[in-house]
């Protein structure tokens, strides 16, 4: 119920002495001490009336009404989100809504009736800070602008009256304060304020340690449930913040929450400080004794004689204004004038009365004598109001005066003969119909139930609740009502509609984000709705309790035999769930096993589950460099195996696993229980698969392995080797889970069941704190580790086995004998093999070829000078084996747990493929309507190489314009032609010109055109062009080298003959870009110089980008066809400083914007160099160069000179047109010269003549 408000302001001492006694605020404190008997008279009676009032203290500086839009909710939340049981959530929810629900217009139950100012004699002026705490309240009270010290997640307190009472306490501590300046203090405040207005709560009289009962437990509860939901109401202010700040709309409004609430909160640590305040609270009997005694003076004596003070005033005014017509003349008059302007059946439900109004004296008359306990005074109060709203059609104010009617007939005892139900129907409805805030509407329903039952009338309470059916986003207040209608109707013995109703709850409770109150309603309607062939209803129930992990995890801590009884329950419910007529496969997520730990992934045989560990450490990382730069060279980019992904590895890009390989998931399976658990067919769930020819995925696009049987003993954790392979037809997949069944436990001589679930498999990227937005956010990296893509290829793979292992204990300086067995089990050949040694001059390697024994060369790592590495050539086929022998020395001093790591790397033969761009254009002019369609692109390869197309589109060209087709030639792609139309049969011209043309790679275009004439007539030809490779004998495979080919007279100057400074590109491999996804494509592109001069002496290096063309481009047609193939790059220059026989390594980003064949290098990437007092210039010499291979074939060449004379015809037509604008600009400037002349010829003629007849009259007037 409610209670009356006091408002309580305290200066910082006082405030102070209250906490060193381990409370949070003044307020606390006094709250135990709230419940008193007192007497009071209503104006109509001479009679004292005893009732009990129970006083509500808040702190204005701490405490308040939530915000019941923004801050409400979430403490709502938390209410329903910690409660153990339905009842207890309902309880907790009722009595957050009547403690801190905000004010309504329509009533004044939540409005100060006193403050109270509280000070301490150790304040440095105590009677100053008794006047600064008046001036707040007195701010706060008649300042409409300033919200004064409430804090921002509170709504502005509003006051009973313009002149509230004020009562003044002096809080003083006698084990700190001095007891005779207290009374002096005392003495000063009594004579300036009055005796009867004044009081003082002396604490500390007392020491004693007895053991008494503590009389703030539940406040604390309290307190610390609106701690929690402040703190999520926090966290949701701030990710609508950065939601919004993302979205970069200005206009957006987070929620109803304002930036200052998220600033000017309570601190974090209050919440801790409340944890703690039961264990120090430290109040005596004594003490308690002297604040029961104020306490009590103040509510019987001051507040009693106020109250009835105010109660006749108000009853005064009313009398007055209402007169003899019973209603003030201004409502009568407002009710005559709306009449002829309102329809009747138009409410007026927006109505708002002033605080000073007639209606709401009166109403404000009728909430004092309810909050006293005058029921049956108020009843009257209230009857009168709420005919009062209803003549004017105020029914929301109405509403509430029906509701506060009915409650004080029930709780006054009035003597009706029969209790006005339709009051509570009447206010419920209203409440909802014309827009209620939510608080309202929960209370009124507390009110239905409350009042209903006691009367034994429960049917007709649930009838009403039912009523409710949405609450605009509030979940919550809807989940509570239905609840309450649910058990209505089961006390009302109809537990049909009890069960429909419970249903109703837990899907709020669901929508809320509350599972677990959910869930207790779906348990409390099974009985009602299982095996009872509800259809719907009944799955939903299976579906709900089945998914509900806490099933079985909170019987972690009961007895073995309970928990076998548990898993056996779930097992049975699942089973009618999937036995039910949904034929539907429910994907059900089993409580037990839990995966903890970190997840794991292998893509490939190797390596093995027992050294994955050793991939995604640091130690090893150094290793691995040495390795890889042995085995692939000193100039290649080094890149971490992509072998082993785990939660401390980058795991933001997709990895690959090949084709018929295994795709490895390690997960430790974690048995929680006490009882050991027994799993079958544990294999990994597909999410989604994705083939290449663009088919549905099947069965057998993917084989995932299965463990035929797991027994997890209890309380432990079991790591779990789980694989999927990929077939031929796969493109990418990805994993979510681990499909497995539980079996029960049959010791009992009970039948075994079984149940298959799912166990969800989730992962997590590293944290990312690199910007204050991401730590503020908590934002994490994107983690492909579950997903991958299937490539085509094999990888090589090699099997190493330790032949001989070395011994474990060894003395100093001991030779140390390893002979290791490698074999290709892969279907690769492995081209090269390496090993990295963390050791210099320590180890040698040889390998076994037959009986000899070679040695392999030791070379020092350019990367780390204490790693040596051996490299071993040879070829290994298929099937190969090599032994290898390492022979190594101890070390020199006696040590402990001495380990010498070794790293293999090896690679297998290169699938070499090429870019090509073919350049295709309609030549003919557009005279004549020629429509040419692509048919069949093939090629004939001495190495069976075959093709593949960037994009599988229709090509079309229209007369005069051109097409680049890109493809990609290799040997492992299928040597098909690419077909644009369904094959059609045509000779092969092919075979005889290839032979002609020593086994070059030919290319040949099919082609139709459809042509018609000036005259109308149509042709339609056929025709296949033949089109020779131009990289047939041009840039060689491996890297390029710097030479004076291709130089113009400007880079030729100063070039030294020896050639000090060398140039390193490696070939760059097709890229695959999707321009649809992404417009702008972005290529690594990387050189190295060497300085190899003879002098030594240091080179400073300068390689700058020059663009092909300079000049303004305002349409593609203005370029030469040469240069529309750009591209750019991400800096126009880069500097270094080369020492003599040193590198540098220069790294530049290309970026297109179209598919087609690049010439990265040429003159576009020039190297400024100065050694000593000698300069020269070079370019970087070119990865594709066009114009040097379109040389070596005739027909490309005169397609060249073609686009050279057109382009030649556009610029003359560019320079005709130039021209005959400007012609025709001057013929204009010299029509317009003219058109002035005559134009100021004939003004001028008009002005003499009127000046002439103007003079004429003039004289005649003389």
């Amino acid at each position: 119920m409610e209670r009356p408000l006091v408002a309580l302001l305290t200066s910082p001492i006082a405030e102070s002495r209250a906490a060193s006694r381990g409370f949070t605020s003044v307020s606390q404190l006094l709250t135990a001490f709230s419940n008193h008997q007192i007497q009071l008279r209503d104006p109509t009676s001479p009679q004292p009336t005893q009732t009990t009032v129970s006083l509500d203290f808040r702190d204005l500086r701490k405490e308040g009404h939530l915000l019941s839009l923004s801050v409400l909710p979430h403490v709502l939340h938390e209410s329903l989100a910690s409660s153990s049981s339905l009842d207890v959530g309902v309880q907790r929810f009722l009595s957050c809504v009547q403690r801190w629900a905000e004010p309504v217009e329509q009533e004044t139950l939540r409005h100060f009736i006193a403050c109270v100012f509280i000070v301490s004699p150790h304040d440095e002026n105590p009677m100053s800070e008794l006047s600064k705490l008046v001036q707040t309240q007195h701010t706060m009270q008649h300042s409409s602008m300033e919200r004064g010290v409430t804090p921002a997640f509170c709504a502005s307190p509003r006051w009973m009256t313009p002149n509230t009472m004020k009562h003044y306490i002096l809080l003083c501590d006698t084990t700190a304060d001095d007891p005779n300046l207290s009374e002096q203090v005392f003495t000063q405040m009594c004579s300036f304020y009055g005796p009867d207005s004044c009081d003082m709560i002396k604490l500390g009289n007392s020491m004693e340690e007895t053991e008494q009962e503590d009389l703030w437990a539940e406040e604390e509860q309290y307190e610390l449930l609106l701690q929690r939901g402040l703190e999520r109401a926090r966290r949701h202010a701030a990710m609508k913040a950065a939601e919004a700040e993302s979205a970069q709309t200005a206009s957006q409004t987070v929620s109803t929450i304002s930036p200052s609430y998220v600033l000017n909160s309570i601190p974090t640590t209050t919440t801790s400080h409340q944890a703690s305040a039961k264990a120090t609270r430290r109040l005596s009997a004594t003490d308690r004794e002297a604040v029961r005694i104020v306490i009590e003076k103040f509510a019987t004596k001051n507040l009693t004689a106020h109250v009835e003070k105010l109660m006749r005033t108000l009853t005064e005014q009313t009398a007055a204004r209402r007169g003899i017509i019973g209603r003030s003349l201004t409502s009568g008059v407002k009710k005559w004038l709306q009449s002829s302007q309102t329809p009747a059946n138009q409410p007026q439900a927006n109505i708002s009365y002033s605080i000073e109004s007639n209606e709401m004296q009166l109403r404000r008359l009728a909430d004092l004598a309810f909050l006293f306990g005058l029921y049956a005074f108020a009843q009257q109060q209230y009857r009168t109001v709420k005919k009062d709203f209803e003549n004017n059609e105020a029914y929301l104010y109405q509403a509430t005066a029906l509701e506060m009617c009915a409650l004080t007939t029930y709780l006054g005892h009035v003597q009706l003969r029969q209790f006005p139900i339709h009051y509570l129907e009447n206010a419920f409805v209203y409440l909802i119909q014309y827009g209620g805030r939510y608080t309202s509407i929960v209370r009124c329903a507390v009110n239905i139930c409350r009042i209903l039952l006691e009367l034994e009338m429960p049917r007709e309470a649930a009838s009403l609740l039912t009523k409710l059916t949405n609450v605009p986003e509030n979940d919550l207040c809807v989940a509570i009502v239905q609840s309450e209608a649910a058990r209505c109707f089961s006390i009302a013995k109809r537990q049909r509609k009890a069960s429909f109703y419970s249903v109703l709850a837990a899907n709020r409770f669901f929508k809320a984000d509350i599972n677990h109150l959910a869930i207790a309603c779906y348990r409390s309607c099974t009985a009602m709705y299982i095996d009872r062939q509800w259809g719907g209803i009944e799955r939903q129930l299976y579906a709900s309790l089945c998914n509900d992990a806490s099933d079985a995890t909170s019987a972690i801590d009961l007895s073995d035999d309970v928990q076998k009884e548990s898993l056996r329950t779930f097992i049975i419910i699942a089973q009618r769930a999937l036995q039910s007529n949904d034929s539907r496969k429910l994907g059900f997520t089993l409580p037990c096993p839990q995966i903890e730990g970190d997840i794991t992934v292998i893509y490939g045989e190797a390596p093995s589950s027992e050294t994955a560990r050793f991939y995604t450490t640091a130690d090893w990382e150094n290793l691995e460099r040495a390795a890889f730069h042995a085995v692939a060279g000193p100039t290649t980019p080094f890149r971490l195996p992509s072998l082993v992904a785990s939660s401390s590895t980058n795991n933001r890009r997709q990895r690959a696993v090949p084709v018929g390989e295994r795709y490895r998931v390690l997960c430790p399976l974690h048995n929680p229980l006490s009882i050991p658990l027994s799993l079958t067919n544990l294999r990994l769930r597909i999410a989604h698969a994705a083939t290449l020819d663009g088919s549905a995925p099947t069965g057998s696009t993917i084989h995932c392995l299965a463990i035929e049987r797991l027994n997890i003993e209890p309380n432990s954790t079991i790591l779990v080797e789980l694989s999927a392979i990929p077939q031929a037809n796969c493109k990418e997949f990805a994993v979510d889970g681990i499909e497995v069944q539980i079996e029960s436990d049959d010791s009992q001589g009970q039948q075994k069941m079984s149940i298959q679930g799912v166990i969800p498999v989730r992962v997590r990227g590293q944290r990312l704190n690199n910007t204050p937005k991401e730590i503020k956010q908590m934002a994490y990296a994107k983690d492909e580790r579950l997903s991958c893509t299937v490539v085509p290829s094999k990888w090589p793979l090699l099997d190493v086995k330790v032949f001989r292992p070395a011994p474990i204990k060894v003395f100093c300086d001991q030779a140390i004998k390893l002979i290791v067995d490698v074999e290709n089990t892969g279907s690769e050949e492995v081209t090269s093999l390496a090993c990295a040694i963390d050791s210099i001059n320590t180890a040698t390697v040889a390998v076994m070829e037959g009986e000899n024994r070679v040695p392999c060369p030791e070379t020092v790592s350019a990367n780390s000078q204490a790693i040596s590495t051996f490299k071993y050539s040879s070829p290994i086929g298929i099937r190969g084996k090599i032994r290898m022998l390492f022979d190594m020395k101890a070390p020199e001093v006696e040590c402990e747990n001495y380990s010498m790591p070794v790293m293999l790397a090896y690679r297998g033969a290169e699938n070499s493929f090429s870019l090509y761009s073919l350049n295709l254009k309609n030549c003919l002019s557009a005279d004549v309507l020629a429509r040419i369609e692509l048919q069949r692109i093939r090629m004939t390869s001495p190495n069976k190489k075959g093709l593949k197309l960037s994009s599988n589109q229709q090509i079309v060209l229209e007369s005069g314009q051109s097409y680049a087709v890109c493809l990609s030639a290799g040997s492992n792609l299928p040597n098909e032609p690419i077909q644009f139309v369904p094959s059609i049969d045509c000779p092969k011209w092919m075979e005889n010109e290839a032979r002609r043309q020593n086994e070059a790679n030919l290319f040949a275009v099919l082609w139709k055109a459809n042509i018609i004439n000036a005259d109308g007539q149509n042709m339609c030809l056929v025709g296949e062009t033949i089109i020779r490779d131009p990289k047939a004998n041009s840039i060689p495979e491996d890297a390029l080298s710097m030479s004076e080919k291709g130089l113009d007279d400007s880079t030729q100057e100063n070039i030294p003959a020896n050639m000090p400074l060398q140039i390193n590109c490696s070939r760059l491999p097709p890229v695959y870009h999707s321009f649809k996804a992404k417009r702008i494509c972005e290529v690594p592109f990387s050189f190295v110089i060497s300085n190899k001069d003879e002098l030594n002496r240091d080179a400073n290096v300068v390689v700058r980008f020059v663009p092909k063309v300079r000049e303004q481009v305002n349409s593609l047609a203005q370029l030469a066809p040469d240069n529309r193939q750009q591209y750019m790059v991400d800096r126009s220059q880069l500097s270094a400083q080369i020492k003599a026989g040193a590198s540098e390594k220069f790294n530049f980003v290309v970026k297109v914007w179209q598919p087609s064949v690049y010439e990265l290098g040429g003159s576009q990437f020039i190297m400024e160099a100065q050694l000593g007092e000698e300069k020269f210039t070079q370019k970087v010499n070119p990865l594709f160069d066009l114009s040097d291979m379109a040389s070596q074939t005739q027909g490309i060449q005169q397609l060249l000179q073609a686009e050279k004379r057109a382009a030649d015809k556009i610029n003359e037509a560019r320079k005709r047109k130039l021209q005959r604008m400007k012609q025709a600009k001057q013929e204009a400037q010299s029509e317009v010269e003219k058109f002035k002349l005559v134009s100021r010829g004939f003004f001028l003629k008009i002005i003499f003549t009127f000046f002439l007849k103007t003079k004429f009259r003039k004289y005649q007037l003389i």
